[in-house]
């Protein structure tokens, strides 16, 4: 009896923990950075400090980084859809990528996720899951693999912790059992079939639709040094990062972080490794010599452009196709410009006497702006109804409006910040 009211109770406990393990693990990663914020209220000031005076030329440069790395997985998803007899569009590709990332962030464990809709995405063009699947687990692998050149050096030469140096040999060991099971499965000259004989039957499709491909070693290599330079683009992420904080260290800094980093991205896939991604990150560049602040700024910056860049991308890649979204879009200019002609309208009951820089006696100001907001307001209207009036109208305010900022600029803007900082008084 007492046996089967402590199974009772562990299925309850159990079944609590998968129904809400998500709002779980977010108030963990929650409660465990309050208790850091209170107990070093001086260095989170240091950082948030550090944050706010980054340079915004490297931060650019390392988001514009992490546009490429987007870039090379449409292309190649590309090649190895290629390779597989399918011609699909990079951009789409790209954007197909995006949208595993999207998917991949906000589930618990996104891998799968991911890959159930990169094969459903494919499936819609006429692609084959089988050769969907296979096309994933080339990149993977490629990728997989691709990273293990960096990290085996990084460990042998840096000598880090054991429990890194354990995570490190332990992912060594599995991709390179996966690596040699996939080798094997697609020679057909090994034919091992006492291996294919015990797989499932829909494995066993899935290894014979792989083989019908013929693929050799080398058409391998272009996934893989596309896959090398994802990871160089993601050291020099990081590189640029640290410089946006000031620290202005060696290369090999940013090769060890994002080596060790990126290990727990993969040794711990849950959400995509938020908080541990962080704290073994900043932990790794202060042990080699950045500055607290620094290390955990940088880290930071580093997981916005990895991380939340590409899934803000994939957010807007994925709302652009949904049709509100897209009707919402087709508006966007004629909004805009209603908005613009309410705002000029009510400038001269809002901002007061006109900045000296802006050549425009008061007395006509507000002539003027009532015009131009009346202007504006039909323009919206011929916009929003697409009359044919509507872009040469708006052409025509473009050519009169661009010499009136050029000269202008300085007092429009500060004519601008005056209206921004209005409501506050």
């Amino acid at each position: 009896m007492a046996n089967l009211q402590l199974s009772s109770l562990r299925s309850i406990i159990l079944g609590f923990f998968r129904h809400y393990r998500t709002p779980l693990i977010a108030l963990i990663v929650v409660a465990v950075l309050a208790m850091f914020v209170s107990q070093k209220h001086a260095e989170v000031a240091r950082i948030g400090v550090t944050i706010r005076s980054a340079n915004p030329i490297w931060i650019g440069l390392a988001l514009a980084t992490n546009v490429l790395v987007v870039a090379s997985a449409g292309l190649s998803y590309r090649i190895v859809l290629g390779k597989l007899g399918h011609t699909q569009p990079w951009a789409w590709l790209a954007n197909l990528h995006l949208k595993r990332h999207l998917v991949g962030t906000v589930t618990p464990v996104g891998g799968p996720a991911s890959i159930y809709v990169f094969v459903r995405t494919l499936g819609s063009r006429g692609i084959d899951s089988s050769d969907a699947l296979f096309a994933a687990a080339i990149r993977s692998l490629s990728g997989y693999c691709a990273f293990m050149l960096l990290l085996a050096p990084v460990l042998l030469l840096t000598r880090p912790a054991w429990y890194i140096m354990a995570a490190g040999a332990g992912l060594l060991l599995l991709l390179g059992s996966l690596a040699t099971f996939m080798l094997l499965l697609l020679r057909e000259s090994s034919n091992p079939a006492w291996l294919v004989g015990r797989l499932h039957p829909k494995l066993h499709g899935f290894v014979l639709n792989a083989r019908s491909h013929k693929l050799r070693p080398r058409d391998f290599l272009v996934p893989f040094s596309l896959a090398v330079v994802h990871n160089l683009l993601g050291v020099l992420t990081l590189y640029l990062c640290l410089l946006a904080v000031g620290y202005q260290g060696a290369l090999t800094t940013a090769i060890v972080g994002y080596a060790i980093g990126n290990l727990f991205t993969m040794v711990a896939p849950v959400f995509a490794g938020i908080g541990i991604v962080e704290l073994t990150m900043a932990v790794a560049l202060q042990h080699l010599g950045v500055p607290v602040a620094a290390a955990i700024a940088a880290t930071l910056l580093f997981r916005f452009a990895d991380l939340w860049f590409p899934f803000l991308l994939g957010l807007i890649t994925h709302a652009s196709q949904v049709e509100p979204v897209r009707r919402v879009a087709l508006q966007a200019p004629a909004m805009t410009a209603a908005i613009a002609g309410l705002l000029v309208l009510s400038l001269p009951f809002i901002s007061g006497p006109l900045p000296d820089s802006i050549y425009i006696p008061d007395a006509v100001a507000p002539t003027l702006a009532v015009v131009a907001g009346a202007w504006l307001l039909l323009l919206s209207y011929a916009l929003w109804f697409r009359k044919p009036v509507a872009q040469l109208a708006t052409y025509g305010s473009m050519v009169t409006g661009i010499p009136i900022l050029a000269f202008q600029a300085p007092a429009f803007l500060d004519l601008s910040m005056a209206l921004l900082l209005w409501p506050a008084g």
